[in-house]
């Protein structure tokens, strides 16, 4: 016991890796790896596509200085690359989800670590999203509404979109709301 705890009677709080994806949690459908570096790519190429013909115009039809004109554009490719492949499998690795009688919990983040649980008594209603991309690669996105005004919804995409249904009943009936 640390002195500290010792003093006031109460025992420290254990330090918690939100990082620690145990046999209790499921991970994501690997599909949303496709997902991800697919939209990364389509939104990216965008930016990189518009680079590439903005730098290419100011070397052909000004005295721009070509060096930072190539600076901005490796730039932007190492950005796109990071983006469309490296991060995907790094959210990938740290992103899971389980439910229990009590709660849903949702586990993300690369840099910046979050864990959520949402108490099954708090759920408002539950939304089950597929775009044209997800519904394409067999996904779901769930998005979770609670009780409160502050943070009162939650995302979790990339689940096999007969596990999300599942998921949904599972959490309406635990909660006792009406089924659409």
């Amino acid at each position: 016991m640390e002195p500290e705890a010792a003093s006031t009677g109460t025992e420290p709080t254990p330090e918690v890796d939100v990082t620690d994806v145990s046999e209790n949690f499921e991970k994501l459908d690997r599909r949303v790896l496709t997902f991800w570096i697919l939209s990364s790519v389509m939104g990216g190429g965008v930016i990189v596509l518009a680079a590439l013909v903005g730098g290419a115009l100011l070397w052909i039809y000004t005295g721009f200085p070509r060096f930072i004109i190539v600076g901005v554009w490796l730039w932007l490719a190492l950005t796109l690359f990071l983006e469309a492949w490296w991060l995907p499998r790094r959210r990938y690795e740290a992103t899971a989800f389980r439910l229990s009688p009590a709660c849903f919990e949702f586990r993300s983040g690369v840099y910046w670590k979050t864990s959520v649980m949402i108490p099954i008594s708090r759920l408002q209603h539950i939304d089950l999203l597929r775009g044209p991309l997800e519904q394409r690669l067999g996904l779901a996105t769930l998005e979770i509404f609670t009780a409160g005004t502050r943070n009162a919804s939650h995302r979790v995409s990339g689940i096999r979109a007969d596990r999300a249904l599942e998921l949904r009943r599972t959490m309406i009936e635990s909660a006792e709301l009406e089924l659409e």
